[in-house]
């Protein structure tokens, strides 16, 4: 058993945590808050959440009523439990070809200056 509940995050997060893919997952959770309006494996006590996490428990909305397909597809992929199946972990350029990006012009925004 573990002696706190920090303890239950710590280990949560070496567990889907590994390397730059880390990142990826990060951008999942985010991206299902911004949609979603809440965490994806959010719970009122820490080791549910590690639960959540452990179990892939999510509160996905409804689809495509509350989300899109491809949101649902790309937040899915990012939040794949292994680092190296998880997508963008053979790089952006997989991110970026994912059908949720279809309309980006990632030249465009690329060449864009900042002010």
């Amino acid at each position: 058993m573990f002696s706190s509940d920090l303890d239950y995050y710590f280990f949560a997060v070496c567990i889907i945590f590994a390397g730059t893919s880390a990142d990826w997952w990060s951008v999942g959770v985010i991206l299902f808050e911004l949609l979603v309006g809440i965490p994806p494996f959010n719970a009122e006590h820490p080791q549910t959440i590690f639960d959540n996490i452990l179990n892939r428990k999510i509160p996905w909305p409804h689809v495509p009523e509350e989300m899109s397909f491809e949101a649902k597809d790309l937040i899915d992929k990012f939040l794949t439990e292994d680092p190296h199946q998880r997508l963008g972990s053979d790089g952006a350029s997989e991110v970026k070809q994912h059908p949720f990006f279809k309309d980006v012009s990632w030249d465009t925004i690329a060449r864009q200056k900042v002010r």
